[in-house]
């Protein structure tokens, strides 16, 4: 489940959204939404108590951000909206996986090695692989000898 999460999906949603809209917009979208699913999802699904302070922060987020892509909008056209799905489902994986990660009882190091443990194809991203799959990339030839 945490390879699925935070793993390859994640990484090739945000790859989607950085081709579909533009670099300011994916910087400024997902890490955005991903505290604010968090605290969304942790309050829906958890049952966990926001508080009064939370809430107002969780209202300036989505104002702040619906502001943001409003004016970028009206400046370069509408977004891609493609894009900012993908963005958005990146931002909320994200929530999902670290809730799941603060409920279960592992241990950091244990997170990282059921996320490293999966098949090959769900974390193809990580380095290790890299140099083993990923002869055929420029990019890898300059850091790793053959």
């Amino acid at each position: 489940m945490f390879a699925t999460l935070w793993g390859v999906p994640f990484v090739l949603l945000v790859a989607l959204g950085l081709s579909l809209a533009s670099a300011a917009q994916a910087a400024s979208i997902a890490p955005t939404l991903m505290p604010l699913f968090a605290g969304l999802f942790a309050w829906a699904f958890l049952l966990e108590r926001q508080g009064r302070q939370r809430w107002l922060g969780y209202t300036g987020i989505f104002v702040g951000l619906s502001l943001l892509v409003s004016a970028g909008a009206a400046v370069h056209g509408p977004p891609n909206l493609a894009g900012l799905g993908a963005l958005v489902a990146a931002a909320a994986m994200w929530a999902i996986y670290t809730l799941l990660f603060r409920k279960s009882s592992l241990a950091p190091i244990e997170s990282a090695a059921l996320i490293r443990a999966a098949p090959p194809s769900a974390h193809a991203d990580l380095p290790g692989e890299l140099t083993v799959a990923g002869r055929g990339h420029p990019w890898v030839h300059r850091s790793v000898k053959h």
